[in-house]
């Protein structure tokens, strides 16, 4: 059984990048009411300076945020249990040059595909998992190129 919250288990390439495309997508939505709301009725688009009425939305980004860094961690650790690596080798993400070749050696290198020191192999991915990942792989990609042709 898989679990947004516990940080016991394992995780492929394939859900770690469809759960933090989602994740990302939420975050997204999320504070949109507030935004529409302090434009509508607060006007702050036209102000240089925030004002007290965008402390609502202030708020809820710096909560997204602590949540959005709590998930990814959890994700990750997740994600290096199926590749039998501890959870603490996330703390690699604090090292220059290091932190580039984790992020390659989790989206790139497969998992163990038997029981590890972090228990069985993670279930089988969903067709929205797959779904997610190739929206999250195809926006990259579209971003990567644009970046070159605009150059």
């Amino acid at each position: 059984m898989l679990s947004f919250f516990s940080w016991n288990g394992r995780i492929g390439r394939v859900r770690y990048l469809a759960w933090s495309f989602g994740l990302f997508l939420l975050c997204m939505l999320v504070p949109l009411p507030f935004v529409v709301f302090n434009a509508i009725f607060f006007n702050l688009a036209s102000t240089n300076s925030p004002s007290l009425s965008a402390a609502p939305t202030i708020a809820v980004f710096i909560v997204q945020a602590i949540a959005l860094i709590c998930f990814i961690v959890i994700f990750s650790v997740k994600r290096l249990h199926d590749l039998n690596r501890s959870g603490w080798w996330i703390l690699l993400v604090f090292v220059p040059i290091a932190n580039l070749l984790l992020i390659i050696y989790m989206f790139f290198f497969s998992g163990s595909g038997d029981h590890n020191d972090y228990g069985s192999p993670p279930p089988a991915n969903s067709f929205g998992v797959y779904i997610l990942m190739w929206i999250y792989i195809t926006i990259h990609l579209l971003t990567i190129i644009l970046s070159v042709i605009r150059l």
